[in-house]
């Protein structure tokens, strides 16, 4: 504490030097949080569907965040359309993007998600809006984009959820092949 005994000296390098600490100890947090931020140890193989990430490994680890959203928007309707019976339009043509999504997950569809018809609605929702807002863009044209990896593992994240939900619902329904 500063008293009128204490050497003005002596107070401005206690004080200097208690500064120095604590902007060292602000700067290593800051530093702590964006690092965790960056950490790819939270993110491999067990987090998404195995099948896909063997799909888009290398595209991750080659920091394509390009290919691996739009690898990963033609890998969830592949695997859709092969798993689903490769299911077919009312003229007998094949069915993508959201034509395929609409059908596979229909209400009376076979491999419809949910339990209940709000939930189908709204994972056959969440399918149609994968392919019009994620699979048309990332398929059709090369985005430019600061965050393409936040973006990318999103796009993973979301196909890898439509698949999970597959998986689990119609495992012994669906051809794994």
């Amino acid at each position: 504490m500063f008293t009128e005994r204490t050497p003005s000296s002596a107070f401005e390098q206690a004080f200097r030097s208690g500064v120095q600490d604590a902007c060292g100890i602000i700067d290593a947090a800051i530093f702590e949080l964006q690092d965790a931020g960056t950490s790819d140890d939270a993110v491999d193989e067990t987090t998404f569907d195995p099948e896909l990430w063997s799909h888009v490994q290398n595209h991750i680890r080659n920091e394509d965040w390009q290919a691996v959203a739009s690898q990963t928007a033609i890998f969830i309707e592949d695997r859709v359309r092969q798993w689903c019976g490769d299911p077919k339009g009312r003229g007998g043509e094949t069915l993508v993007g959201k034509g395929l999504y609409a059908k596979v997950f229909a209400n009376d569809g076979q491999y419809r998600l949910g339990k209940e018809p709000g939930e189908w609605e709204g994972w056959r929702a969440l399918s149609t809006g994968f392919a019009q807002a994620l699979s048309n863009v990332d398929r059709h044209n090369i985005q430019k984009r600061d965050d393409a990896k936040r973006y990318a593992f999103g796009v993973l994240g979301l196909g890898s959820l439509i698949l999970t939900q597959l998986r689990y619902q119609h495992g012994d329904d669906i051809d794994l092949q």
